[in-house]
């Protein structure tokens, strides 16, 4: 017993004499350990809490993203129709100002694929305020199409780029009348003399309203059969790719 106590009071002095030469060695060895366990730890707490914020932030920045977006179309509709007020100012359209008008947006409804290029089921309806012949269009006043039937809560709106529907449009450059030909989409064309002022790029408006414009022009070519061109007209409108519609509601003041 003597003996176990006697050789425990050595190895005790042998390590108290010993322990700074054997911190001094040991301390660069176990240093890379510890610290490894200290961030192995540390990240294992943190990685949940990063996962979590991470998804949070990415959930909140898609909805801030889509909100932008439609602040921006509805930004872009209000300088389009501004700059149309400008260029045609007189006093009918100071007397508009008499009206509120209000924006309705709308998005398409799924239907029969056959009517993809001719009519579009729209989201709004009758207790939204849309009435018939409406006019309804894309981001930068593109008008796309008039609404023909209203339901309670949807509406019927058939393009104006239906296969051979005509709609008649002016470009800024000339008082022309354009009786463009609906060829589905959005595109129109139309035989023009040889002699009209029109060329590529320029912008094609609604006749009716010079604040919608009915798209650009993309292509003048001279037709063999006649002594004439083919003007080609195409409109922002894609049926497969555009997901949100407007219309104006207006109300006396």
């Amino acid at each position: 017993m003597y003996i176990s106590i006697g050789l425990g009071v050595v190895a005790f002095l042998l390590f108290v004499y010993f322990w700074p030469a054997f911190r001094t060695t040991a301390y660069p060895l176990a240093e890379p350990l510890v610290s490894g366990y200290g961030a192995t730890k540390g990240f294992a707490r943190i990685l949940p809490s990063f996962v979590s914020s991470y998804v949070t932030s990415h959930t909140m920045l898609s909805h801030k993203i889509e909100s932008l977006e439609l602040d921006i179309e509805r930004l872009e509709n209000e300088v389009a129709e501004k700059d149309a007020r400008i260029r045609a100012y007189d006093e009918a359209s100071a007397a508009s100002e008499d009206h509120t008008a209000s924006v309705v947006v709308m998005y398409p409804l799924a239907e029969d694929v056959t009517s993809l290029y001719s009519t579009i089921l729209l989201s709004k309806g009758y207790k939204d305020g849309v009435e018939e012949n409406a006019m309804v269009y894309v981001r930068g006043r593109q008008a796309v199409c008039t609404v023909i039937k209203v339901y309670n809560e949807t509406s019927l709106c058939e393009l104006l780029s239906k296969g051979r529907r005509v709609v008649e449009g002016v470009t800024a450059s000339s008082s022309v009348t354009l009786s463009l030909v609906g060829e589905g989409g959005g595109s129109f064309i139309m035989q023009i003399p040889s002699d009209v002022p029109i060329d590529i790029g320029e912008t094609v408006y609604l006749r009716s309203d010079h604040s919608f414009t009915l798209g650009t022009v993309v292509s003048i070519k001279k037709d063999e059969q006649a002594t004439g061109s083919v003007l080609y007209v195409r409109g922002a409108y894609n049926p497969v790719t555009s997901s949100v519609l407007y219309t104006d509601i207006t109300y006396e003041n």
